[in-house]
């Protein structure tokens, strides 16, 4: 998948496509039929930056999910990810950051990716682009619906989700097509998914339970293999997602090391 082509303040930026197992990209656009035209990055915001953050997170029928932890991530341009401010939504599924800063990690430049999750449910992303003028970003859950066994391959097709993260989707609170899975693991060690197609151009990354991400790689070459840290007794989010086209099928193997 491409990993990045945007016009930034006057200049292009390049980040070149192939297997990245440990550096996480900055957005890429999504084309899509009823998505608005393609946009350059807007320029980050100047360090120092600061402004409170407001919104609601809600699941299934618009109905609000308290208990839910909201973080910001700042996401450097040549990878790399660190947490600005975490806060849990109240009863109302509502959450307050009174001050975020802007972007200020190792890297010349970077972004804000504000998350939301709960155990139970697929977390939720959106690039916070327009930093310190965009606001009131509200984020949406859905229940663990497929979850898949350690150990045994399983079969899945893109579309079936849409997700924004690292690397891909997320275009102006856009998502991409993608597929979700949710896996337990019974013991501390290295998970290992390796993920096989015919057609081959797929991202994949990993959702730890406090909503920040274990690993994020691309490839365009099958088999694919990835590997994350993980903990016993927790539950992860595996998401893949393949390019600009959601009828790609795929195969998934996991096994714990």
């Amino acid at each position: 998948m491409n990993r990045l082509c945007a016009a930034i303040a006057g200049s292009v930026f390049v980040v070149a496509c192939g297997a990245s197992p440990s550096s996480p990209a900055a957005p890429t656009a999504v084309p899509a039929a009823s998505a608005a035209p393609i946009a350059p990055f807007p320029p980050p915001a100047p360090p120092g930056t600061t402004r409170g953050l407001v919104g609601k997170v809600t699941g299934a029928g618009n109905v609000a999910i308290p208990g839910a932890k909201v973080v910001v991530l700042a996401v450097g341009w040549y990878g790399g990810t660190t947490t600005e401010a975490s806060v849990m939504t109240d009863g109302d599924g509502m959450y307050n950051m009174p001050e975020v800063r802007a972007y200020a990690g190792g890297d010349s430049i970077g972004w804000l990716l504000v998350g939301a999750s709960k155990p139970g449910y697929f977390a939720d992303f959106k690039w916070w682009l327009e930093f310190p003028e965009e606001a009131d970003l509200n984020l949406r859950l859905q229940p663990f619906t497929t979850s898949i066994p350690l150990g045994e391959a399983v079969r899945g097709q893109i579309g079936e989700s849409e997700c924004a993260g690292l690397g891909y989707g997320g275009w102006y609170g856009q998502r991409s097509p993608c597929q979700r899975y949710a896996i337990t693991v019974p013991a501390t060690g290295t998970l290992e998914m390796t993920l096989s197609a015919p057609v081959f151009n797929f991202d994949v990354d990993v959702v730890r339970p406090d909503g920040t991400f274990a690993v994020y790689a691309s490839s365009s070459s099958s088999p694919f293999r990835v590997r994350a840290q993980v903990e016993a007794g927790l539950t992860y989010e595996i998401r893949v997602a393949g390019g600009w086209s959601p009828a790609r099928e795929f195969e998934l193997l996991t096994v714990l090391r």
